[in-house]
């Protein structure tokens, strides 16, 4: 009698692959809206067939039919992202659930990768509780500044060094008002030295050698003072824009 041979699969059968089968990739229609004069393009919507949810919108410029002006995408039926084209590419992300914003990433108007600024939102009061702006590269932090999620007030603004991207220096503000009560420099060799004019005051760190410098600043020289540093940072984004 020969003895019987059983070939074993070359892949071993499990319980998930008996039972578990992908899911089908949903079968999606679309449907073209046009604008009044009925040939120009002004919407592309795109649904599930079996939930009947939106998955994407795609908006028209009313200019030109033929460019994409915004894109709406959905989950679930709640819009989750869009992302718009206009000067430059602002990309708007919403909470899943709520469908309320949370952050707007505004891009530079030549490169789409290079980051401009963000907006970051309290998804229950809505307001903008960080603004983060970066240098013109893109890529590192100029400064970020922190607002009160409740009265939207600004409450700490960080300048970062463009060449380490290390802190330069932290400012703290009022609850009440925008008025500056304490700021703490960090610096490093060699010597460093702030000037203003518009005050005739000079502060000089002579070679502190990577020390902290922290000191509360009076109310009247701290407006001046943060006065200055906005006027700086206005340029500053006026060279990113």
């Amino acid at each position: 009698m020969k003895n019987s041979c059983v070939l074993l699969p070359k892949k071993s059968v499990t319980f998930k692959n008996l039972f578990c089968k992908k899911t089908d990739t949903p079968k999606l229609s679309q449907k073209l809206i046009y604008r009044k004069d009925g040939t120009t393009p002004e919407k592309l919507i795109i649904s599930d067939e079996m939930t009947g949810n939106v998955v994407k919108i795609i908006n028209y410029s009313f200019f030109d039919g033929k460019k994409v002006s915004s894109v709406e995408e959905y989950e679930d039926g709640i819009k989750i992202k869009e992302t718009c084209y206009s000067l430059f590419k602002i990309v708007a992300d919403f909470d899943k659930i709520s469908g309320k914003k949370i952050k707007v990433s505004n891009y530079d108007l030549k490169s789409e990768t290079k980051t401009i600024s963000v907006y970051d939102y309290d998804i229950n009061t809505e307001k903008i509780t960080r603004m983060t702006v970066y240098h013109p590269n893109g890529k590192t932090v100029a400064f970020i500044k922190e607002f009160s999620p409740k009265t939207g007030i600004l409450t700490r603004c960080i300048n970062y060094k463009k060449d380490t991207g290390a802190i330069y220096s932290v400012s703290q503000y009022k609850t009440v008002g925008d008025t500056c009560i304490k700021t703490t420099y960090y610096y490093k060799t060699p010597l460093y030295m702030l000037s203003d004019t518009e005050l005739d005051k000079k502060i000089i760190a002579d070679n502190l050698n990577n020390r902290v410098l922290s000191e509360d600043i009076p109310r009247n020289v701290a407006s001046l003072i943060d006065n200055l540093y906005s006027k700086n940072k206005h340029r500053q984004v006026l060279k990113i824009s």
